[in-house]
């Protein structure tokens, strides 16, 4: 068998050859009692490695972006094939921190405005967490939501504060349509991302003091490109950066092309669905979520940063994890499990339960509403695997978007933790461990029951 995977870190294209000599080096450290062979030829390392009987032969493609390839026995467990592929990441991100350049990177929507490029600010960051299915975020707020209903309604502020969670639920894609900076559909559904990687003394320099010049220089790339009909390249950019200033040579310009719309047509039309609304915000935090009862009224936002990191299938993966979510009613059910707990908890359980008891029931009762929100993300997993055919593209992406979650969880305690923790995502070793495991094409009759399964015994292994 044979599986790759592309590696989340970016090399500088001058430091391709000592990126692979300090990966020899740390492969040899690592795997020191099982090394086979181990190699540099041209842009490659080539490295094999003895498991039992058996060898998987790797090689690691030196290049802006490596890539990792590795041949192996099918009958060996996939956990050990993922647990190679999380140390060269980790060989890599020990190298990248040491090499590692800034990256200008500028975002353009062909026939849209010029958006400056900028963070989520932290309002953003609670409006974005309560409506793309942050439990945690959402109990937060309900909290101090409470103590104003209280003072108010008295007896009967549960229930308002059920009715006003409601008409936010249902709002959500208006409110959550707020964050996003482009809006996209078939007529602006193409994305243009300019990276531009400069040393890191100069990247901090540019985005500490000459900020307000960055703007006027992605409005200058803009009208020099799409404004005339055409579309940017590293030559053009490379030119327009020299006039303001920001010299940065053509090799270290990259310019990434996503035809998103395209995606996720044809994500949706495998599901036999009409594309929702979809807004792209303007952010290097890489994600994507959906909002709303239904697929006909939902929102779906993407970051520009989940674009830069990920390939068309990857993204295509992502899609239709989050497109499951609003097919199969996800973030409704959850609102309402979360809010019979509530509204039972405060008329009958505090009623007949005393402290400390009170207090015990409220820690057990998030936990397990959490651990229930862990189905549907596994579900969501095993739908978008069926939809592509593969759970490889969504494994790779969360090796890349989640690298260092995966990494440590690979140990039992640190998985116990993410299982226990108050996030409707189980960990993400666990997912990227089944997703790899899984054979190509099997259909799943219920994915619920099979990924309720999949959790309780995932979790159970982490002891």
């Amino acid at each position: 068998m044979i599986k790759r995977f592309e590696i989340g870190f970016e090399i500088p294209l001058g430091k391709i050859s000592e990126y692979l000599s300090f990966v020899e080096s740390r492969v040899k450290e690592w795997y020191k009692y099982t090394l086979n062979s181990i190699g540099i030829d041209g842009n490659k390392l080539l490295f094999t490695i003895k498991y039992g009987e058996s060898i998987v032969e790797a090689t690691l493609i030196g290049a802006f972006h490596p890539e990792l390839i590795l041949s192996y026995d099918p009958s060996l467990p996939y956990e050990y094939i993922l647990n190679i592929v999380l140390n060269v990441n980790y060989f890599t991100n020990e190298f990248y921190s040491m090499v590692r350049e800034g990256s200008l990177i500028l975002v353009f929507v062909p026939g849209l405005p010029v958006v400056p490029v900028k963070l989520m600010s932290p309002f953003k960051r609670i409006l974005y967490g309560i409506f793309t299915g942050s439990l945690a975020v959402m109990f937060a707020i309900s909290l101090l939501i409470g103590v104003f209903f209280f003072l108010f309604m008295g007896y009967y502020a549960p229930l308002g504060i059920v009715s006003f969670q409601l008409i936010l639920f249902i709002l959500s894609p208006k409110i959550l349509s707020n964050l996003g900076d482009w809006p996209i559909d078939e007529v602006h559904g193409e994305i243009y991302i300019v990276s531009c990687h400069y040393p890191l003394n100069v990247f901090r320099e540019i985005t500490s003091k000459r900020w307000s010049e960055v703007i006027k220089v992605k409005e200058h790339i803009y009208h020099e490109t799409f404004g005339r009909g055409g579309i940017p390249t590293p030559e053009i950019v490379s030119k327009i950066l020299k006039i303001f200033n920001f010299d940065c040579p053509v090799e270290n310009i990259r310019v990434k092309y996503v035809p998103l719309h395209k995606l996720i047509v044809e994500v949706c039309e495998k599901l036999n669905i009409k594309p929702p609304k979809v807004v792209l915000s303007n952010t290097i935090i890489a994600n994507a979520g959906v909002s709303g009862p239904n697929i006909k009224n939902a929102l779906f936002i993407i970051t520009s940063g989940l674009l830069y990191k990920l390939s068309y299938e990857e993204i295509k993966a992502v899609l239709g994890h989050e497109l499951s979510h609003c097919i199969r009613r996800d973030p409704l059910a959850l609102f309402v499990l979360s809010n019979l707990e509530y509204v039972s908890r405060v008329y009958i359980l505090l009623s007949t339960i005393i402290f400390p008891l009170d207090l015990l029931y409220f820690l057990f009762a998030l936990t397990m509403l959490f651990f229930i929100a862990k189905f549907f993300e596994a579900r969501a997993d095993l739908d978008s695997y069926m939809i592509l055919g593969s759970g490889d593209h969504l494994a790779n992406a969360l090796i890349k978007v989640a690298f260092f979650s995966a990494f440590t969880e690979r140990y039992k305690a640190y998985r116990l933790r993410s299982w226990l923790r108050w996030n409707p995502h189980p960990p993400v070793y666990f997912r990227i461990l089944r997703l790899g495991s899984l054979r190509e094409n099997l259909k799943f009759k219920h994915p619920l029951i099979q990924s309720i399964k999949d959790c309780i015994n995932g979790f159970i292994s982490s002891f």
